[in-house]
């Protein structure tokens, strides 16, 4: 999720002219670099971490305005965070998930939601839970880091701004210790502009992984309880696949369809009548949602972290609570006896997605941030890169 967070922005800011000097990684190289092999924040092996050296050359070559870290939060980037610092760089860091809050990202563990992180002092607790990997070693290892960088207070002054996509996520760091003008909030959008369906089926529509966290289990057991005449679709792969294929053949109104291509996903999505997102893991912002409202398609999901922001209730869709299956079934069964409403949050849907989810709108958002704290670094001329006005994510939210 964070590299194609990270690519669609490139994307986004080259097709509106600018010029983006652009460093990734694969995972397996980052892998030498690892929690266990790697100190955090400069130990004594820290010089030959050649993606960071790599990185450094870059930008004192190019000298860029705006230097902005996706995927980087644990992988030692303090260093690189000072030498934008000293060059008047500004840095903005995207926190796509709850890394800072949570080892697993995504508040889900020993499959059930968990917010034991969330709930407790990160700077008092030290977890002992497998999260990470189910391995102890570098769970432990991450929950120190975890606790370090608050330590810190998200490094002292080196970032000029964290970039999240809900202010749900925004409330939490706050809650933690990170200033609120510290913070600023853009969502993800869809690069599939809006244009009217051809031929709607009367189908609900499930894309997303088989496993415990997706809530494939709550969507199938909710089946179990509808009539045959709602006929549902699936859409992907995953530890459960078998768990689907029994219900398929026990149920003929559920259909597998297994792992598609995103063009047959898309396909999929514009002819249903309502996408089902029953993940009970936190997303930060899950990107179908908007996909699914630039096709005019509300969407049914669980009612936790943050998702009452993305999913308004009654009106683009509808929520219920994580795991209860008998409440997501009495929703379907609902909507699919009152054809007005669901019609009617099939426009709002629209709405949603032009008000805020085109790819117009999220370049707006990214480059008057960008632009904003440019100008501060400038105003200011703080040679430290540490003086962030403290209006400038209120403003810019403000005025997006």
């Amino acid at each position: 999720g964070k590299d194609k967070s990270a690519d669609a922005d490139r994307r986004l800011l080259k097709r509106n002219g600018h010029r983006v000097t652009y460093f990734e990684k694969n995972t397996r190289e980052m892998n030498k670099y690892s929690l266990v092999n790697t100190p955090y924040l400069g130990g004594p092996n820290y010089q030959s971490n050649e993606n960071n050296l790599q990185m450094r050359a870059l930008i004192q070559k190019n000298r860029p305005n705006v230097v902005h870290f996706y995927n980087t939060i644990f992988t030692n980037s303090t260093d690189l965070y000072e030498i934008c610092r000293k060059l008047g760089i500004v840095v903005i860091q995207s926190l796509n998930n709850y890394e800072l809050l949570c080892p697993k990202s995504t508040m889900f563990y020993s499959n059930k939601l968990c917010k034991l992180c969330v709930q407790k002092s990160l700077l008092k607790e030290n977890g002992q839970q497998k999260c990470f990997r189910d391995n102890q070693i570098e769970s432990t290892e991450l929950n120190r880091m975890m606790g370090e960088f608050w330590t810190q207070k998200g490094t002292k002054g080196r970032v000029d701004c964290y970039l999240v996509k809900t202010d749900f996520f925004k409330q939490k760091l706050i809650s933690y210790g990170l200033p609120d003008n510290k913070i600023a909030v853009k969502p993800d959008y869809s690069e599939e502009p809006f244009s009217e369906k051809g031929d709607e089926k009367e189908y609900f529509l499930f894309i997303g992984k088989l496993t415990e966290e997706s809530g494939i289990k709550t969507l199938l057991k909710a089946w179990s309880l509808l009539s045959s005449d709602i006929p549902l679709r699936i859409l992907g792969d995953g530890q459960l696949k078998q768990a689907v294929l029994d219900t398929c053949s026990a149920n003929s109104s559920v259909e597998f369809l297994g792992w598609q291509t995103k063009a047959d996903c898309s396909r999929h999505l514009a002819q249903a009548s309502m996408l089902i997102y029953p993940a009970e893991s936190c997303d930060s912002f899950p990107t179908v949602i908007a996909r699914s409202y630039s096709f005019g398609i509300p969407v049914i999901a669980c009612n936790h972290g943050g998702m009452d922001q993305i999913v308004l209730d009654g009106i683009s869709g509808c929520l219920f609570p994580p795991g209860d299956f008998e409440a997501l079934a009495e929703k379907i069964r609902w909507l699919s006896e009152n054809s007005d409403t669901l019609q009617s949050m099939k426009e709002k849907a629209k709405i949603e997605y032009e008000t805020k989810y085109t790819d117009k709108k999220n370049y707006e958002i990214l480059i008057n941030l960008y632009q904003e704290a440019i100008a501060q670094k400038k105003r200011f001329k703080d040679r430290g890169g540490n003086r962030f006005n403290n209006s400038i994510a209120s403003r810019f939210l403000i005025r997006n």
